[in-house]
This record gives C-alpha cells, structure tokens and sequence, in this order.
C-alpha cells in the first residue's frame, strides 16, 4: 500500500451549464484547478491529506433553476499514488 497520492480528479457526471465544483481548503502541498466539468486536486500528498482535501471539495449552481434541467448529478472521484 503506497501512502503517498499525486493527484485526485473529481468529475460531475450530467454535468449542466453553472454546475460547479469547488476546494476550499488548502491542505500541505495540494492545489486545485477547476475546467469543464473536473475539478483537478494535484501535488503529492498522503492518503490522509488527500482525504481531508476532498471532504473540501463541494458542488454548486449558479443556475437560477438548477433542477428543472435535471435534477440527478453524479459525483465520480479518481485518485493516483504514486
């Protein structure tokens, strides 16, 4: 088992326009970039950093109806050790 993880992706499946996913809390060597419809959490980092950084990791909409579209979204989460 290796303790160390290099990055972490965190998708939205069905993804709608305003979806939106954010990190709020920088932990040890982790950075986060947000394109499409992946938020990207990288930099290498213990299991237990990595897990802590994804408890900050939240979903939003900045649509005024974010339901009506669909109401069904997906959270896929996928990490790398190293």
């Amino acid at each position: 088992m290796n303790s160390s993880i290099t990055s972490a992706t965190v998708n939205i499946s069905n993804f709608q326009t305003g979806d939106t996913l954010s990190y709020d809390n920088f932990v040890g060597d982790i950075s986060a970039s947000f394109s499409g419809s992946t938020l990207t959490l990288s930099g290498t980092a213990t299991t237990a950093q990595y897990a802590t950084a994804l408890q900050h990791v939240f979903y939003s909409s900045t649509s005024d109806t974010p339901t009506q579209v669909s109401a069904n979204r997906t959270i896929n989460v996928s990490v790398t050790d190293s």
